[in-house]
């Protein structure tokens, strides 16, 4: 007989983060990035290390991987941010 495995994960609901509203992403942020198409595809709970006008730097609280994502990606249809509110 089989069992049923845990349920799926769910990402926290934030708020949507497009590339005119890079102003909001603050270093200390969490945020929840979403990849839409490719290897990576997934969602992933970050730490905003650090902003500047290209993009962010961020640190995937679940594997430690570190990334930078230029602002201009939100704008394509691979990449989604939401802002979490408990930052």
């Amino acid at each position: 007989d089989a069992v049923a495995g845990p349920p799926p994960k769910v990402p926290p609901a934030g708020v949507p983060i497009f590339s005119r509203d890079a102003g909001l992403v603050q270093k200390g942020h969490r945020l929840v990035l979403h990849v839409l198409r490719g290897p990576w595809q997934g969602w992933f709970v970050c730490k905003v290390l650090d902003v500047d006008a290209l993009g962010c730097y961020l640190l995937h609280e679940e594997d430690g991987f570190k990334e930078t994502l230029q602002w201009g990606f939100l704008a394509g249809g691979k990449y989604r941010m939401e802002l979490l509110m408990d930052a």
